[in-house]
């Protein structure tokens, strides 16, 4: 069955797909975007194994390269329909993956070996070998670089000692301890990884895995200079676990919804596509957003460097191009009105009306309070609980028993 599958060339309407029979399939897709029919096919024939991974030349419109469980990394010519390199005796194991550097004259590779290498893709020299996780199984490679750096980093994943599946970043002149470091979870699958120049994402998901993670992977806005990744969303597809995956050509993205990525999704019997959107403000989507797209290398100009000459050391120059086709107004040009107060203001007016409010319910409160103490001052209650009554401020008498007393002679035995 098919493993392996990845659209370039010119447009990026060719196909190219390896399978486990060690065929190399080449489809040319006709016009018309999604829906397209497919055209003439080429089927190569060279590795001795399944081909497990195919990677298209970043400049040169007609190169890409397959590896397989034959240990060797084979480049072809797509539109002559040849081999015109290989490299062999390098891996001691079987490739897991590969990444050409941002202009093509350097490839990384990882291994089942546990190892990562650098590779002159001309010569077959090895320039850096390192092992780039820890755990028991091989890792697999992805080189992220950007028109600002092109040398960017070289993206491993692998699993840690206690088996956990990991993203690792490393700077390719350095490779002595990583530039950043991730735990992922601790699935059992391998995992793929496909980096995206033009929105700075790097897609993951796992072989066995239905669910698919994104990372923006960046300058650090703390560390000059520094690279990070940092997970921004994931989602889970429906139906059959995952045996391999491919990012759609940007041709069929959706700049007007703000559609940031689009794969296609192999599964047992299936091939499932899956588009991914930014959510934006209604307002917003009749610009073009230039804080989401960036610039990217166009593989389309590189027509006039044909395979043999690259094999001779020539190298195209890299050029750009941009999502955006001149009909949209650029976000950034964007001029905002404000109709309404500022939510500084605003803010600003509610603490100053709590204020207020409080200033009169402590005036109150001291006004109540004073009124309490005059009332106890002239009106005491002590009636055990009884009403008031008004005080009786008369001067009293001093009191004086009024009962006569009579003499008698009657003294009952009394002498005087």
């Amino acid at each position: 069955g098919v493993t392996a599958l990845a659209f370039g060339g010119e447009d990026g309407r060719v196909l190219v797909t390896g399978s486990d029979d060690c065929n190399v399939g080449v489809f040319k897709c006709e016009e018309g975007g999604k829906g397209a029919t497919i055209g003439e096919n080429l089927m190569l024939r060279g590795h001795r194994n399944a081909v497990r991974g195919i990677d298209w030349h970043p400049t040169a419109r007609d190169i890409f390269a397959t590896h397989g469980m034959d240990q060797a990394v084979r480049i072809w010519d797509a539109s002559g329909g040849k081999e015109i390199s290989s490299i062999e005796d390098v891996h001691t194991e079987y490739i897991n993956d590969l990444s050409w550097n941002y202009d093509g004259t350097a490839m990384a590779t990882g291994s089942r070996d546990k190892m990562a290498r650098i590779i002159d893709p001309r010569t077959g020299d090895v320039t850096e070998k390192w092992k780039a996780h820890d755990g028991a199984r091989g890792c697999r490679v992805e080189w992220c670089g950007t028109k600002s750096d092109p040398n960017g980093v070289v993206l491993t994943t692998g699993n840690g000692m206690a088996g956990e599946r990991q993203i690792r970043l490393w700077d390719p002149r350095n490779v002595s301890k990583p530039v950043a470091s991730r735990n992922l979870d601790n699935g059992n699958g391998v995992l793929f990884s496909m980096w995206d120049e033009c929105t700075g994402l790097v897609w993951i998901v796992g072989r066995g895995d239905r669910t698919v993670k994104y990372f923006d992977v960046n300058f650090d806005d703390i560390v000059p200079g520094q690279w990070d990744c940092t997970l921004c969303h994931e989602f889970t597809f429906e139906g059959d676990p995952t045996v391999g995956i491919s990012p759609l050509p940007r041709s069929t993205w959706n700049v007007g919804e703000v559609q940031v990525g689009g794969f296609l999704r192999l599964s047992k019997g299936e091939c499932q596509e899956g588009s991914f959107y930014l959510p934006r403000n209604n307002d917003l989507k009749g610009y073009f957003q230039d804080d989401v797209y960036g610039d990217f290398r166009d593989p389309g100009c590189s027509a006039e460097v044909t395979p043999e000459s690259w094999m001779g050391g020539s190298n195209p120059p890299v050029s750009y191009c941009s999502l955006n086709d001149g009909t949209l107004p650029l976000l950034s040009t964007r001029v905002v009105t404000r109709t309404g107060r500022s939510k500084t203001a605003a803010f600003r007016e509610e603490i100053d009306k709590q204020e207020e409010e409080d200033k009169q319910k402590n005036q109150m409160f001291e006004k109540m309070q004073a009124m309490a103490i005059t009332h106890e001052k002239w009106h005491p209650n002590k009636s055990m609980g009884g009403a008031s009554r008004p005080q009786d401020l008369t001067p009293k008498k001093a009191h004086v028993d009024c009962q006569p007393i009579y003499d008698s002679s009657d003294d009952d035995g009394w002498s005087d």
